[in-house]
């Protein structure tokens, strides 16, 4: 479950501070969150960075646990109490192989930002962790199928499910002009 900042809930702008991640079979929980404060504060100018390190600490120390804390961790449970500023999404399950390694790549998917260029995932790497996590929540999912839009144009999905039709933009190197007529559609 990622954990995410708006200063305004109308604006509906967010930010990524951290990420829980929990494993209840093998009792395994951590709660990563962001270094990067000066991407929080050119995000919101008005916070207080202090406040906020001291917020991202103590969720670390409810998620992981100490002496003075629960050993018993309901990751539904905990989420569902941050509804104000600090928000957490749903909680998603995501099946893998390796714990470390899914760990990174959803760490690095989610707070890019915090790697340097040549260590951030590829869009490649991100269709991938969209497709893991379409999977997870047990929908039936179908890659590269065409579509007929509102005036029965084809547009060509990434991703389609029996409730969603995901199509995702690369403006890497691409025609500016092909692109805009493309979202449009």
């Amino acid at each position: 479950s990622v954990l995410r900042y708006s200063p305004s809930t109308i604006a509906g702008e967010k930010i990524n501070l951290g990420i829980i991640f929990c494993d209840e079979e093998n009792g395994y929980r951590e709660f990563r969150y962001s270094k990067k404060f000066s991407r929080l504060a050119s995000f919101d100018d008005e916070i207080d960075i202090d406040m906020v390190k001291e917020l991202l600490k103590g969720i670390k120390e409810d998620v992981e646990g100490t002496l003075f804390t629960y050993i018993d961790f309901d990751i539904d449970k905990y989420t569902k109490y941050y509804v104000n500023d600090f928000s957490f999404e749903m909680p998603k399950s995501v099946e893998y192989d390796d714990l470390n390694e899914m760990v990174t790549r959803l760490h690095k998917t989610y707070f890019r930002f915090e790697y340097e260029k040549a260590e951030r995932p590829s869009k490649e790497d991100d269709k991938k962790i969209v497709e893991q996590l379409i999977l997870a929540s047990g929908a039936d999912l179908r890659k590269n199928e065409y579509l007929l839009g509102a005036s029965n144009e084809r547009i060509k999905y990434d991703f389609v499910t029996d409730e969603y039709c995901v199509k995702i933009f690369d403006f890497d190197g691409k025609d500016l002009s092909k692109l805009i007529s493309n979202a449009k559609s």
